[in-house]
C-alpha cells in the first residue's frame, strides 16, 4: 500500500486501521526507529569528546579551530538526518544549512555559518538525538520483542523454553495458542503505536533542520523540497 491508511480512518476505520499492516510506511518507521539510538550514541561521543578536546586547547589556536570545525560538522551531519527523514519516515523537509557559494571568501562563508538558525538547531537536535533517540529504541525493540515473543509462544515451547506472563506459565496446547492470539492481536496497535513515535520525530526534524529564510540576503541558499515531495538524495552544496 503506497498511501496512508489514515487518510481514510474516519471514513473506512476497519481499513484504515489493518491498512498499517501493509502499508510500506510503517516499516520504514521502524527502521528509522531503531537507527536512532546507535546514531545518537555516535553523535554524542563525537561532540563530548570533541568539545572536551576543543575546550582544553582553547588557550591555543588549536582549541578554536576544533571547536569551528564541530560547528561546521553540525551543518552536514544534520543534512545527513534531514535525508534520513526525507527517505525513511516520508517527510518533505526544506534543506536549512548554509551551502557554500563558489567564488565565495572562507570568511563570509563561516559567518553565514554563524548566523545560520539551523546550525545552532542543527547542533541541538545531534546532542538530543542521543537521549531521545535511546528512548525510542527501547520503546520500539521492548514492544516489538514482547509482541514477537507471545507469537512464538508455542514455537518456544516445542524447543524447550519457558514463557512466564506475570504469575502465568502457560503450558498446555490450548494456553501456548492462546498466547500466541494476544500476540497476533497486539500486532496492528504495536504498529500505530510507532507510525505515532515516528511522526513526532519527523515533526521534531523538520523543526530543528527545515530550512527558512537565509540571515544574510545577499547569499543563495539550497532549493526548497519540490511540491511532488520528492526531493533529490544529493543536498544543494
Amino acid at each position: 500500500m503506497k498511501t496512508s491508511p489514515y487518510g481514510v480512518l474516519r471514513s473506512h476505520p476497519v481499513r484504515g486501521f489493518f491498512g498499517v499492516l501493509a502499508w510500506r510506511q510503517s516499516y520504514l518507521n521502524i527502521v528509522y526507529l531503531i537507527l536512532g539510538f546507535p546514531l545518537g550514541l555516535a553523535y554524542f561521543v563525537f561532540y563530548v569528546t570533541g568539545g572536551a578536546l576543543g575546550v582544553g586547547l582553547l588557550i591555543v589556536t588549536v582549541g578554536a579551530a576544533i571547536l569551528l570545525l564541530l560547528i561546521l560538522a553540525a551543518q552536514w551531519l544534520g543534512v545527513f538526518e534531514r535525508l534520513l527523514a526525507v527517505h525513511l519516515l516520508g517527510v518533505p523537509i526544506a534543506p536549512g544549512h548554509t551551502p557554500w557559494n563558489e567564488g565565495e571568501s572562507l570568511g563570509r562563508y563561516l559567518k553565514a555559518v554563524l548566523r545560520n538558525r539551523t546550525t545552532w538547531t542543527g547542533l541541538m537536535y545531534l546532542l538530543m538525538k542521543f537521549p531521545l533517540g535511546l528512548a525510542s529504541w527501547i520503546v520500539t525493540i521492548v514492544v516489538l520483542s514482547v509482541t514477537l515473543g507471545l507469537i512464538a509462544a508455542p514455537v518456544v515451547d516445542a524447543f524447550g523454553g519457558e514463557l512466564t506472563l506475570w504469575r502465568w506459565v502457560p503450558v498446555t496446547t490450548e494456553e501456548l495458542l492462546l498466547v500466541s492470539l494476544i500476540g497476533l492481536a497486539m500486532v496492528v496497535p504495536v504498529i500505530h503505536l510507532l507510525n505515532g513515535l515516528a511522526w513526532l520525530w519527523s515533526r521534531f526534524t523538520r523543526i530543528m533542520l527545515g530550512g527558512q529564510r537565509p540571515a544574510d540576503p545577499g547569499r543563495a541558499v539550497a532549493p526548497p523540497v519540490p511540491a511532488n515531495g520528492q526531493p533529490s538524495l544529493l543536498p544543494a552544496f
